[in-house]
């Protein structure tokens, strides 16, 4: 790969490290403020909404030349998002602020990757994709871990809240953003891929075949199941009376385990049955979820039962990925384009949806989420069954 592209790879875990930070604090920082827990679900899915809806747009408007000045924009936006998270204490103003995230956030994951598609080798485009994959989730590891570290810091900081963890990470956003001018500036004129709108993608969805619908329906389920556990597992362990701390040292240590999962193993089984193993992954998860959550030593659970679970959500997206890739309805990206558009629905129905479960009952929320899991595999057999029926007409 080109040196400049493992510029680009650091440079997205620097961002995945800095954006992250504040996320281990976050369920205490609700909790402190009287904010019921079901609104951390509603936090998260207005971020959600502002990538699903922005990352076309920065990618129209990078597409016009200068992702330096876009990067910095972004990075701004997010920066600014997460000050007024931290510091306005009013819950509707947090809302709007969670939702300026995530429109700075959709700049740096749509240009970041786009740069390396770009100029890149095509031979070692997939590769340097899979690297960028794997270093962000690294990076998001690492920065939980960090915004657990400098939480212990309250006494020293002399307050009972962690509104202070978001000055930290607005100031390592800012640091990421003087990494973006010093490395981006010297291929500041380029052509980025430019990305379907929301519009199109909902238009495009006429012209698949029905198989693929089922199975786009499919990712659409799994991802309200994993988004929703990637969020509220943060929540839980705030619930059981966990520091900071101790979930970023979890996330930490799943996030290293699942990227040597998905580098070390996944290449060498991706090109086996995809729909088998994708099953394979989905009762892991299922099984991790139902069996994981009522083992009485919690922690010990996580390390040896619920790693599964993370385990299996790092290999199913390579996979999904790489099934969507088979079709030939439509070209690559416009299927891509759809497929964002199914993620997205799941990203901002799931945590609203179980994040009221949770309310109810956390055990009975992670029920739910193992439901979606088994849905989603209903519907990826449905794809399956009904593809061979076209193909044998």
């Amino acid at each position: 790969m080109k040196k400049r592209t493992y510029y680009l790879i650091i440079l997205a875990w620097f961002q995945s490290v800095s954006f992250n930070i504040a996320h281990p604090i976050t369920p205490s920082f609700v909790a402190y403020l009287g904010i019921p827990e079901r609104m951390f679900g509603i936090f998260f899915a207005t971020m959600s909404l502002g990538v699903v809806i922005a990352s076309p747009f920065w990618g129209m408007l990078a597409d016009r030349g200068n992702p330096l000045k876009y990067m910095l924009i972004g990075s701004f936006l997010y920066a600014l998002g997460q000050f007024g998270f931290g510091y306005s204490e009013d819950v509707i103003f947090m809302v709007i602020s969670r939702f300026i995230s995530g429109l700075g956030a959709a700049s740096l994951l749509t240009i970041t990757a786009a740069l390396i598609v770009q100029h890149e080798e095509k031979t070692y485009v997939g590769k340097a994709l899979s690297w960028l994959g794997a270093f962000i989730i690294l990076g998001g590891s690492f920065g939980y871990y960090l915004g657990g570290f400098v939480s212990r810091f309250q006494s020293f900081f002399e307050t009972s809240s962690y509104q202070y963890v978001f000055l930290v990470q607005i100031v390592a956003i800012a640091i990421y953003a003087l990494l973006v001018f010093i490395i981006i500036k010297p291929i500041n004129e380029v052509h980025v891929v430019q990305q379907n709108t929301l519009l199109t993608n909902i238009k495009n969805m006429i012209k698949i075949p029905f198989h693929q619908t089922l199975f786009f329906i499919s990712l659409m389920f799994a991802t309200m199941s994993y988004i929703y556990m990637s969020k509220y597992l943060d929540v839980y362990f705030n619930t059981l009376g966990y520091n900071p701390s101790i979930l970023g040292q979890f996330v930490l240590i799943s996030g290293i385990i699942s990227v040597l999962f998905t580098l070390l193993v996944v290449p060498k089984i991706i090109y086996m049955n995809k729909m088998i193993w994708i099953t394979v992954f989905f009762m892991m998860s299922i099984m991790s979820l139902l069996i994981g959550f009522r083992v009485n030593n919690f922690l010990l659970s996580m390390y040896t039962i619920y790693i599964f679970y993370v385990i299996s959500k790092a290999a199913y997206q390579p996979f999904e990925q790489s099934y969507i890739a088979s079709f030939e309805s439509l070209p690559y990206g416009a299927l891509m384009g759809i497929r964002q558009l199914f993620v997205g629905l799941g990203m901002v129905i799931g945590p609203v949806l179980l994040g009221n479960i949770y309310d109810i009952d956390p055990i009975l929320s992670f029920d739910f989420a193992a439901l979606m899991i088994l849905i989603s595999l209903v519907f990826s057999l449905l794809s399956v069954i009904q593809r061979k029926k076209i193909k044998k007409s």
